[in-house]
């Protein structure tokens, strides 16, 4: 139950507060990791989104649609099926 209240309050699914008491007392050891665990994957989450993830996909937004573009996402999984109207 403690992880359910402590992930809902930093927005942390459950699973991985108790992965990241794990992870974090194995790398900065013992009591101080699982103290630090929590803010730090509450840390590590947010500096992701805001500087990889919401970057990433302003970028991929901004960029027309050409056929090269095109061939690059179909490549990496990130296009459905259908095809889009190439410029």
């Amino acid at each position: 139950m403690t992880p359910r209240i402590v992930g809902e309050s930093v927005g942390l699914h459950p699973m991985t507060v108790i992965v990241s008491v794990f992870v974090w007392g194995l790398l900065l050891g013992g009591l101080l990791g699982a103290i630090l665990a929590v803010p730090l994957t509450a840390t590590v989450k947010v500096v992701l989104r805001r500087y990889v993830w919401e970057r990433r996909m302003r970028v991929e937004e901004n960029i027309p649609m050409t056929e090269e573009t095109f061939e690059v996402q179909r490549a990496q999984g990130a296009m459905k099926l259908e095809a889009p109207a190439v410029k």
